[in-house]
């Protein structure tokens, strides 16, 4: 805590404490400058991003693993031509692209998990 004196009129010459004085450790309106886990409403935001991305990210699996099935069961129609071709290397590149998703959100799932939140 910051005790500096002021002037009054029984000791004009009173000095203000040194500007180095260590202050305790609060900031505006009285909230701690090191907040605990329950203090902070930052810790609770995280949490439920985390949540909210633990979600998508099931989300996600889900539709990669239709995905999956829908190239598995594309493999059985009797289809022949070129836009068969088309269909089915079109598949391919969604597959692909499914399982990029997959490996970018579970490393976005990993990241919410560093940092100390």
């Amino acid at each position: 805590m910051n005790t500096a004196t002021f002037p009054t009129s029984s000791s004009p010459f009173a000095t203000p404490s040194s500007p180095f004085d260590v202050a305790s450790p609060t900031s505006y309106f009285g909230a701690p400058v090191y907040p605990s886990p329950y203090s902070c409403a930052c810790h609770a935001m995280t949490a439920a991003s985390r949540d909210l991305v633990a979600v998508q990210s099931r989300a996600v699996r889900t539709v990669v693993d239709r995905t999956a099935a829908a190239h598995i069961r594309s493999a059985t129609i009797s289809w022949d031509g070129n836009a068969a071709v088309l269909f089915r290397q079109r598949l391919v590149r969604c597959v692909d692209a499914a399982r990029q998703l997959e490996n970018d959100v579970a490393a976005t799932e990993r990241l919410t998990w560093i940092g100390g939140a």
